[in-house]
């Protein structure tokens, strides 16, 4: 009896697997529960890049002499 039930409680997450997995891929909204662990950081790779667009264009104008 015991197994009846864990096999019925796992085709029913495996169901539910399968709907957020499909919503995922067609561009609906995650599950609360798929993101409720999920860390967000930030990121500042546009500045990163930036600024190493900043250093390049600095070096090279100094090796032109035209720093202003």
């Amino acid at each position: 009896m015991g197994g009846g039930a864990s096999e019925f409680r796992g085709q029913k997450r495996q169901g539910r697997e399968q709907l957020e997995a499909w919503a995922r891929s067609h561009g609906g909204p995650a599950a609360e529960s798929a993101t409720a662990d999920v860390k967000k950081r930030d990121t500042h790779r546009f500045e990163q890049w930036l600024e190493g667009q900043l250093q390049v264009n600095r070096e090279t104008l100094a090796q032109q002499n035209r720093f202003p």
